[in-house]
Parts: C-alpha cells; sequence; structure tokens
C-alpha cells in the first residue's frame, strides 16, 4: 500500500511539474494606454494594449494575461482607491520617445490620483519564482503633468516570499533617451498563496498621482518536482488516514 501510494505520489507530482513548465516565461505584459487612441498614440510591439477612456470611473481594471498566463491560469487586476484615468497620444501633449527599448511603451499610461495602488493576483504558482516590473514614466511637454516633483515607486508583496525588489522612479522623459533614464521598478518574489498582492507606493514628488505605462510578470522558475513530489505524497497520505479514521 506505502508503495503504491508512494508512486501515485511522484505521477502526480512530476505531471503537475511538466504542466507548470510549460507556463513558464512571460505571463503579463500589458501596454497601458488610452482608449479610443489618440493621434500619435503607439502601442509597444509584441505587448498586448489594455486600453480604457481618459476617464475611467472605475478604481478596478483587469488586466490581460499572454497566452502563457492564460495556460496557466493566471488573473490579474489593477485596484486603487480612487478611479483610474488615462493619457496619452499628441493632442495630450504627450511626445513620443526614442532611443530605447521600450519606445512606445512609455509615452501613454494609466494614472490613479492616489499615491499608491494594488495589482491583485489568481493563479499564480506556489512556490514558483516570479519577477514584475513597471515602467513610470508622464511625457508630457507643457510642464511635468502626472510626473511633478518625480519621487520613487516602491514595490512590495502580501502572500508571497520577496526575493529582491528595486525602487523605480517616477520620470517627465520623452523624445531621445536611453533604457537607464527610465528607473524600472521590480520585485523578484515566489507565492505564498495563488492569491499573491503586489502593492504600488509613490513616495515623495510633489503631485498625489502615480502613473504606470505598462506591467509584465515572468515566471523565471519553478518548483522542484521533488517539491511537488512530497506535497503529492502528504496529500495522499492524509487521504489513506482519513478512510482508516472512518472505516
Amino acid at each position: 500500500m506505502k508503495k503504491t501510494i508512494l508512486a501515485l505520489a511522484l505521477v502526480a507530482g512530476l505531471g503537475t511539474f511538466a504542466g507548470t513548465a510549460k507556463a513558464q516565461g512571460i505571463q503579463l505584459h500589458s501596454d497601458l494606454e488610452m482608449s479610443p487612441a489618440g493621434p500619435g498614440e503607439v502601442t509597444q510591439p509584441g505587448w498586448i494594449t489594455q486600453g480604457v477612456a481618459k476617464f475611467a470611473n472605475t478604481n478596478a481594471l483587469s488586466l490581460t494575461p499572454t497566452q502563457s498566463g492564460l495556460d496557466a491560469g493566471i488573473a490579474a487586476s489593477l485596484v486603487g482607491n480612487t478611479n483610474w484615468e488615462s493619457r496619452g497620444g499628441s493632442y495630450e501633449g504627450r511626445a513620443l520617445v526614442s532611443g530605447t527599448s521600450f519606445n512606445d511603451l512609455v509615452s501613454d499610461f494609466w494614472v490613479i490620483r492616489n499615491l499608491s495602488f494594488n495589482l491583485n493576483f489568481s493563479g499564480l504558482t506556489i512556490g514558483a519564482t516570479y519577477v514584475l516590473r513597471s515602467w513610470n514614466n508622464d511625457s508630457y511637454t507643457l510642464n511635468q503633468g502626472f510626473a511633478a516633483g518625480g519621487g520613487i515607486v516602491r514595490l512590495s508583496a502580501t502572500n508571497a516570499t520577496v526575493l529582491s525588489e528595486a525602487d523605480g522612479t517616477v520620470t517627465n522623459l520623452s523624445g531621445t533617451q536611453s533604457d537607464s533614464n527610465f528607473g524600472i521598478a521590480s520585485i523578484s518574489f515566489i507565492p505564498t498563496s495563488p492569491t499573491t498582492q503586489i502593492s504600488f507606493t509613490r513616495i515623495g514628488g510633489s503631485i498625489t498621482a502615480l502613473p504606470v505605462n505598462g506591467l509584465q510578470l515572468s515566471m523565471t522558475a519553478v518548483p522542484e518536482p521533488s517539491t511537488y513530489a512530497l506535497l503529492g505524497i502528504g496529500a495522499l497520505a492524509l487521504m489513506v488516514m482519513r478512510r482508516k479514521r472512518a472505516a
């Protein structure tokens, strides 16, 4: 009986590992834009366009995962204490960026008139390693717009073990730039629950608003097969014990 339980657990564990490994890679690739798009508004090639009205009239907006993310069963949404808005396009006074690997990403954005918001996930793999990156630029040319005063963007996690994090910067950049000019906020974490929350907080700056151009979530490592096997063994052993007690 014990050998049977062990064999079943190993098969279940390795099967789960194989299924998860297929979903490894970029699972969220959202280019946040204004909708309908205005003159001069652009979309980052290879990214999923997420457009909302200038005044969205909601504090919660769902994000569309990549196919890899959909296959993994991930859902994501941005939630704040005030309603979301969007900005972009030349008629909005936002100029294009050139010279970077993400020109079209940082030329338009969503913004919340608050100093914080949350990115709520469901369906993340417990024990896997993820990296989340965020860009926070307002390319307004008439003044600094929502980037006024600069400041930093700090990420933190709930229901996760944080491996590392790097503060980003709220920037007011357009024209010819380099990747390094845009201080990208990032956090590496391991979910301890399928419902993990990443919090964004703006620290400093002279305006109470937090812009975000794009979000990228990557799964960089999956749990070891032995971890799944042990989980399977534990679950099956518990089932056997319960059946014995009920007998």
